[in-house]
């Protein structure tokens, strides 16, 4: 591997960090939040999977050291984990796969079957991937979506939320992620700027094969 992807790896990890501090809004029903990392994160699909898995194992590690709680880390970590798999690749069972195994564990759940209509979303990232749109932001926005997919089931699963609560959601989901997927679009030239301009001048681009810059 390259140097320069050591280098472009070590700044994302430092931009994680920072993008942390930024708190863009609170999940309902727990102190929990979402920070400007969850449209950092998704780039990182970039460097490919082995860099992507080493930064989250490194996290996990980094909890079980410090004796913090697992299940509140994997709690963010596997949605946007999923989320920099999406971006990082086109396979099928992430950008299909995923989405519908997620739509049938909300409906299966007597709150979320009430409230079915709210993994519809799930839907988006099947339609990008079925018309083959390679633009960044359809790549953006149904990555965005397949981390909302997984971060909804296992809350569906872990936190008592009613029915109501769940519908309500259904408008701020639209706004939220239509934001987070241009937030992703935004994040991805700043990184592209800096590792293809001052890092790596002996490539043209760092984005997957299969987006179109």
């Amino acid at each position: 591997m390259h140097y320069s992807t050591y280098i472009n790896s070590l700044l994302v990890f430092i931009l994680i960090l920072i993008a942390h501090c930024y708190i863009l809004s609170y999940a309902v029903g727990s102190m929990s939040y979402f920070s400007l990392s969850s449209m950092v994160i998704p780039v990182m699909g970039m460097f490919g999977l082995p860099i992507t898995s080493l930064f989250f194992i490194s996290k996990i590690v980094f909890r079980i050291i410090r004796g913090l709680p697992i299940i509140a880390g994997t709690t963010f970590y596997i949605p946007t984990y999923c989320a920099a798999w999406s971006f990082a690749s086109g396979h099928w069972f992430v950008w299909y796969g995923v989405p519908l195994l997620c739509i049938m564990l909300f409906i299966i759940h007597p709150t979320g079957n009430q409230a079915w209509m709210y993994s519809m979303y799930w839907l988006i990232p099947l339609i990008v991937a079925y018309s083959n749109n390679r633009h960044i932001y359809a790549q953006a926005l149904g990555s965005t979506f397949i981390a909302h997919a997984v971060g909804s089931v296992i809350w569906l699963y872990t936190v008592p939320m009613t029915t109501e609560q769940w519908i309500q959601l259904i408008p701020i989901v639209a706004l939220e992620r239509c934001t987070y997927a241009a937030g992703i679009v935004v994040m991805y030239h700043i990184m592209q700027w800096i590792m293809v301009s001052r890092l790596t001048k002996h490539t043209t681009s760092i984005c997957p094969h299969f987006i179109k810059d």
